[in-house]
């Protein structure tokens, strides 16, 4: 699914963007559907086989209205969990974004990501096969972001570790350069622009600075000037 990242920084691109898991959604409004339907069936043949000596309404009462407060709760919850999570993994962080009508925006620099957890209980493990991705961050406490209920949890938790590693690699040889800029991981013409001069050898030829230009062109200082000769005409 594509969304919009209204939020962007200069030269950041979006490279996935994705919220709850669609059969995750699909199971819920599924159960709610079924718990519905059960109970007023059940309720039904009750009152015509009497087996219960209470009003039709009493029974319809007791017996229904739980199931359908319960069943409108896996409703809404699933409704709301889709319309009001989502999550995007850019060219220089992963952002979550909470909330429908306010919303909560947190996000975390590739560079800065120290541990990621994946999180599945019996039922998204074997039966909706979601989970949760817990992300924390250089120097906090606790769990900075949380992508629930995703599809393929293993997999975004690879994707965003093999971002987070070309993040650091990249942003050791930007300091190595002396250099002070935002780290992409998926460079465009907005990011590691190569200052003009010979000593960096644009391997890739896509005049941006990435890692796979050699660490032997490191230097991007000012290109030396050769003085010219001295005028040969004499006084």
């Amino acid at each position: 699914r594509s969304m919009h990242l209204s939020n962007a920084r200069p030269g950041e691109q979006v490279i996935r963007s994705f919220t709850i898991s669609n059969r995750y959604t699909v199971i819920q409004l599924t159960a709610a559907l079924v718990i519905i339907l059960f109970f007023a069936e059940l309720a039904r043949r009750a009152v015509a086989a009497q087996f219960f000596d209470l009003p039709a309404g009493t029974l319809f009462l007791g017996v229904l209205t739980p199931s359908l407060i319960a069943a409108l709760f896996l409703a809404v919850s699933a409704l709301y969990l889709r319309l009001a999570r989502h999550y995007f993994l850019t060219t220089q962080r992963v952002i979550e974004i909470e909330g429908f009508l306010s919303q909560v925006n947190t996000s975390a620099d590739y560079a800065n990501v120290t541990d990621i957890t994946v999180i599945q209980d019996p039922f998204e493990r074997f039966i909706t096969g979601s989970g949760s991705v817990e992300i924390n961050t250089a120097g906090g406490p606790t769990k900075e972001l949380r992508l629930i209920h995703v599809d393929n949890p293993v997999g975004v938790r690879d994707q965003i570790l093999e971002l987070s590693e070309k993040a650091k690699r990249l942003l050791a040889r930007i300091r190595d350069r002396g250099e002070d800029r935002a780290v992409n991981v998926a460079p465009t013409s907005a990011a590691f622009p190569i200052p003009t001069n010979p000593n960096i050898l644009d391997t890739n030829n896509d005049a941006m600075i990435d890692e796979d230009d050699p660490a032997t062109a490191a230097t991007t200082g000012p290109t030396p000037v050769t003085p010219n000769p001295p005028n040969g005409d004499s006084q």
